[in-house]
């Protein structure tokens, strides 16, 4: 979910699910050169299950998961238009509009809270309300869609400008590149497949770690700058990788401190073990809590207790409440 344009007059939010649409591409991709692969070695059957699996696969996350919606607020014309792939359109007065506000569902099935923004109507028409929501949508999206919103309406708060602004990085870990070589490695093999006749072969490769690759550049190999800036009421959170750079300006009133994770210990010889942790950000606007994780591997459990710590005792100064 993006904020794709904002002018005084006309707000336009948008949701294209593009990485997930890759990632489920690629594996459509191989169960195609499955299929090919039957068919050429004449094994009709297994051509057969794999074209099924695709199709209903297919339709299954193109259809019915990954949905694009978009949103305009528009000023002068007073008026709100939403419309989603699956068929809902919806245009009502923008002066019905009362109020915004992020909303999660635990999903029981696989303890995971299902993140939405929901839009409050008054009781002048229909619908009640308009739910913004989405496969696997982040909740940076949310929370920036929400103070977007927010501000754009003139209804954001801002926080005590005396106070400092609180800066941190969480670097690249540098093992995670060997990933990206692994999958060089398997995409370089794809020409000597190529060369030998195995077509399928190499498309298979291709897909393989073409698709390995693109979801450790945009998932892993990132690096995270966040400035806590209580004059602005926002927390910047700025994600950059070799694919680009993204921003997200989370409300700091909805901040309620970061938490220390701790993850499995590794052993690295006999005689000594390392432990590593995460740093969540707690959101507690909501109920289950939104949380960001800091690092999507983890780091060094000195650092994330570090950082948990000057991110704490930073709010606990500020004047708001500490996890």
């Amino acid at each position: 979910m993006k904020i794709h344009s904002s002018t005084p007059a006309k707000l336009e939010i948008y949701h294209r699910p593009v990485f997930w649409a890759v990632v489920f591409g690629c594996i459509l991709f191989g169960l195609a050169g499955w299929g090919l692969a039957g068919l050429l070695e004449g094994e009709w059957m297994t051509a057969l299950i794999a074209v099924g699996l695709g199709a209903v696969m297919g339709w299954l996350v193109f259809r019915q998961f990954l949905i694009s919606f978009s949103l305009v607020l528009d000023r002068d014309a007073d008026r709100i238009a939403y419309h989603d792939t699956k068929g809902v359109w919806i245009d009502t007065p923008l002066s019905r509009l009362t109020s915004v506000a992020c909303d999660a569902k635990l999903d029981t099935d696989n303890g995971e809270a299902q993140r939405a923004l929901v839009l409050h109507l008054d009781d002048a028409g229909e619908p009640a309300q308009i739910r913004l929501a989405a496969f696997k949508l982040r909740t940076e999206d949310v929370l920036d869609s929400e103070h977007a919103i927010n501000q754009w309406l003139g209804q954001e708060t801002v926080a005590v400008a005396e106070k400092q602004r609180l800066e941190i990085t969480v670097p690249v870990l540098p093992l995670a590149w060997l990933a990206i070589v692994a999958c060089a490695f398997v995409i370089l093999n794809a020409p000597v497949a190529l060369f030998s006749g195995e077509v399928v072969r190499a498309a298979l490769l291709i897909a393989i770690g073409g698709g390995a690759g693109y979801v450790w550049l945009e998932k892993v190999l990132v690096r995270l700058d966040l400035t806590f800036d209580p004059a602005a009421g926002v927390i910047s959170m700025r994600r950059s990788n070799m694919l680009g750079k993204t921003t997200w300006l989370l409300p700091l009133r909805h901040f309620d401190g970061a938490e220390l994770i701790e993850q499995a210990r590794v052993k690295m010889v006999q005689t000594s073990n390392k432990r590593s942790a995460n740093v969540d950000l707690l959101f507690r606007n909501t109920r289950p809590n939104m949380t960001i994780s800091l690092s999507p591997l983890g780091m060094p459990e000195a650092e994330a207790k570090r950082i948990a710590s000057q991110i704490n005792a930073w709010l606990q100064d500020f004047g708001g409440p500490k996890a």
